[in-house]
């Protein structure tokens, strides 16, 4: 395998020196001891085990709460990027002699992202209670959100022509009830409240938030627009605004002490229907459908967190795996572009391996929208073409290519037909590889793009990826399932293994 990537990356070591050597021979020797293992079928084995067993374990404590776990094993390029980078920094490498006295890299930390697991919150019941802090200041804000949002499905109803448009996006009412006065008011008061629930690291994402208010500010008239932005910005006045009716009579009082004819004329541009060309600019029902998404996200994650925490820290069948949190591990990913996780690694058996907790409208965001993978650094690549049907050798390099950049992805998910059940998907190559390269946001031109890519390619997959249809396989465990593997010959190498240190 290292000669193959040495040869895609155009690497030639004939005549390197004695240092190059060094460090390339600890390339192949890291590559192959991080991602052998994984490549196991007893170490997926294992690990779909393992999963299942969790994801029994936490419905048994939270039967109400429902949690979906994906989780991924390394493409090789992704691999051989990682260990080529930590090979360079002094702070995760060292070099020193090998058996044969040659000089030769070596990580100091084997890579813990080789394994990805995530655990993704959804369909959680409402929570009124708790004893703890955050959870409890979580709720409140929660609660004030949902009553606003109870105003703003009401104000919904007056905009739109059909409460339910069929296959059809819902579309405007421009009548006369449908005023730009109240329909800008609640524009700035929702995109402000939409604001106060990003995460302030999230920078790229607010800037588009506020490029909206700018955009509000131009379309209106400036007096308008400071009576506006200064009601929706008043932290007293946001904190008891729960419907939209108290923002209107909030605004009427801070326009009448204003009182003068010229400004009342002036605002009376206002009392005209609201047009295509506004909501072209802002779009009410696009900013509804995200405050909506978002009002749970920050409870949801708190919740999971402590539950998998609890999970770990009693379930006496995670033990059994060998597998424990690790606590002091703990990290929270907040960045620029808006994607939300918090990281966790687990010791196991096989190393450490990554977990995030993510809440489910942050896990469609981070992979598609707009905290998509492909906008962060190092994430993104090009598709590799389609080769033309009479060239054997094309298509076994494109095959050769597509296994190179694609990770093995799994899925595991509670059955609804079957209680105690968990059903473990295992993705085939062309699943495999469509789901990291369609990890795009939606509607850009990579998604264009791309979806006209995988049509083509969806047509030839049996062709290009023989037995396709075998590679997704669909696996199930009930308890007797993970009994018997604890009990079998297969597990306990493992343990021993573990225990010898040979892992």
């Amino acid at each position: 395998m290292s000669s193959e990537i040495f040869s895609k990356l155009g690497i030639d070591l004939s005549n390197a020196s004695k240092e190059t050597l060094g460090f390339f021979r600890g390339l192949m020797t890291e590559y192959q001891r991080n991602v052998k293992k994984f490549n196991e079928k007893s170490t997926q084995n294992y690990f779909n085990n393992f999963i299942a067993a969790l994801m029994l374990e936490y419905h048994k404590a939270y039967e109400n709460f429902d949690i979906r776990v994906p989780y991924r094993i390394k493409s090789a390029k992704s691999a051989f990027d990682k260990i080529l980078e930590y090979l360079s920094r002094d702070d995760k490498s060292v070099y020193e002699c090998n058996a044969l006295k040659e000089p030769q890299g070596r990580l100091k930390e084997d890579l813990t992202d080789m394994l990805g697991i995530t655990i993704i919150a959804c369909d959680r019941p409402p929570i009124f209670y708790s004893n703890d802090p955050e959870i409890k200041e979580l709720i409140e804000e929660q609660s004030r959100n949902r009553k606003l949002l109870g105003a703003i499905q009401n104000y919904k109803l007056n905009i739109t022509n059909y409460e339910f448009p069929g296959v059809e996006a819902n579309s405007y009412s421009y009548n006369n009830n449908t005023t730009r006065e109240e329909y800008y008011l609640n524009c700035v008061l929702l995109i402000n409240r939409i604001k106060s629930l990003i995460n302030p690291n999230a920078t790229n994402l607010l800037k588009k938030y506020d490029d909206m208010i700018e955009c509000i500010r131009g379309k209106v008239p400036d007096r308008f627009f400071l009576i506006a932005d200064s009601l929706a910005k008043d932290p007293k006045l946001m904190k008891k605004v729960n419907s939209l009716e108290q923002l209107k009579m909030a605004y009427e009082l801070a326009k009448s002490v204003i009182g003068d004819d010229e400004v009342q004329n002036e605002l009376a541009i206002m009392k005209q229907p609201i047009s295509p060309k506004d909501v072209e600019a802002i779009d009410f029902l696009e900013l509804s459908e995200d405050f909506t998404a978002r009002i749970d996200d920050r409870l949801d994650l708190a919740l999971l967190k402590r539950q998998i925490y609890s999970i770990f820290d009693n379930s006496e069948l995670l033990k059994k795996f060998g597998v424990t949190i690790c606590k002091e591990s703990e990290k929270q990913k907040r960045t620029k572009n808006g994607y939300v996780s918090d990281f966790v690694y687990l010791d196991t058996p096989f190393g450490r391996v990554e977990m995030q907790l993510q809440s489910q409208h942050e896990h469609r965001e981070g992979n598609y929208g707009y905290a998509a993978h492909s906008d962060m650094s190092g994430k993104g690549f090009k598709e590799f073409d389609i080769p033309p049907r009479n060239n054997k050798e094309k298509v076994k390099q494109f095959r050769r290519s597509v296994e190179f950049v694609s990770p093995k992805k799994f899925l595991a998910q509670y059955d609804n037909s079957e209680p105690n059940r968990i059903l473990t998907q295992v993705f085939g190559k062309y699943q495999n590889y469509k789901s990291i390269m369609t990890q795009v946001r939606r509607g850009s031109q990579d998604d264009i793009r791309l979806k006209e890519y995988f049509v083509k390619l969806y047509s030839r997959r049996l062709e290009l990826f023989p037995g396709e249809a075998r590679q997704e396989a669909i696996e199930c465990f009930v308890p007797y399932d993970i009994e018997l593997y604890l009990k079998s010959k297969e597990f306990k190498k493992i343990m021993e293994e573990r225990d010898a240190g040979v892992k």
